[in-house]
């Protein structure tokens, strides 16, 4: 509508034209198949300014309407009524009051990633839920831009395992920007135990079978807690693990089991725990 009134006039003009230049160069650019990490969010200033043009929209259909009796306007008027203020509504609605199961999730995790964390120590946590933690990685957040340099080796995955070692993080979060970086995937394979919330604890899982005895190498030092079938005996660095957890230094450790095949689980103990 502006357009149509204004011409070529509508970019010279103080006001239509700082709206409507950077939108169209804006929206250019986030079309563009080479534009890396373009979320729903990265298009909040295009809805920003077309907004401003649709409540104007729905002005003039209002005016216009009120001027004339005939049932076209009148049509126009139900319609711009109906897409300006009641269908946002119904999604706002739709959005906002029913509760959000992924919300409570993600709050559960991050709950149980503070508790695992200490303060000062680093969580591995791609998005991330631990704001109040360090990140393991150099990049806070690996958004699509930098997975993408990952993959195409302008970031070395090498210096990624570097950050990962250095900060020897207890805890983390697995999604699928950590699982689809393979290097970073086999180190988690090798250091953490995955729960069922993809919670990643610092760690090994070990299957073992009677008299079986197997070396395992911890990233983290710190108190484990140790979990074994029942009905058996398991000895790490040839002394018995103690109830309340065992001391273990990062580095490798010789584990041996007596009793039926089963799994042993080394978990690095919650930061209330190893703090006794």
């Amino acid at each position: 509508m502006t357009v149509r009134r204004l011409g070529m006039r509508a970019l010279r003009d103080p006001v239509h034209g700082p709206l409507l230049i950077p939108t169209v160069l804006m929206s250019l650019l986030l079309l563009l198949p080479s534009t890396p990490a373009v979320y729903s969010y990265t298009w909040l200033p295009v809805i920003a300014v077309g907004s401003l043009y649709a409540g104007q929209a729905l002005v003039a259909a209002i005016e216009r309407a009120r001027g004339s009796a005939g049932v076209r306007e009148r049509m126009i008027l139900a319609l711009a009524v109906v897409a300006g203020l009641v269908l946002p509504l119904i999604v706002f609605g739709v959005l906002t009051f029913p509760p959000n199961l992924r919300n409570e999730a993600d709050l559960a995790r991050m709950r149980r990633e503070l508790a695992y964390a200490c303060p000062g120590e680093a969580v591995l946590d791609s998005r991330p839920l631990a704001i109040f933690r360090p990140t393991a990685l150099r990049y806070p957040s690996l958004v699509r831009g930098v997975r993408t340099w990952i993959k195409q080796g302008i970031i070395p995955s090498r210096v990624l395992i570097e950050d990962l070692r250095r900060s020897r993080a207890p805890v983390g979060v697995l999604d699928s920007r950590l699982r689809d970086q393979e290097p970073i995937s086999e180190f988690i394979g090798r250091y953490y135990v995955q729960e069922p919330d993809n919670l990643l604890v610092a760690g090994a899982s070990i299957t073992v079978g009677e008299g079986a005895m197997v070396t395992v190498e911890l990233l983290v030092p710190g108190r484990y807690e140790v979990a074994t079938p029942p009905g058996g005996r398991v000895m790490i660095d040839g002394a018995v693990s103690e109830p309340g957890g065992t001391w273990l230094r990062a580095g490798p450790h010789r584990v041996s089991w007596s009793g039926e095949r089963g799994t042993i689980r080394l978990t690095i103990a919650p930061c209330a725990k190893r703090q006794l």
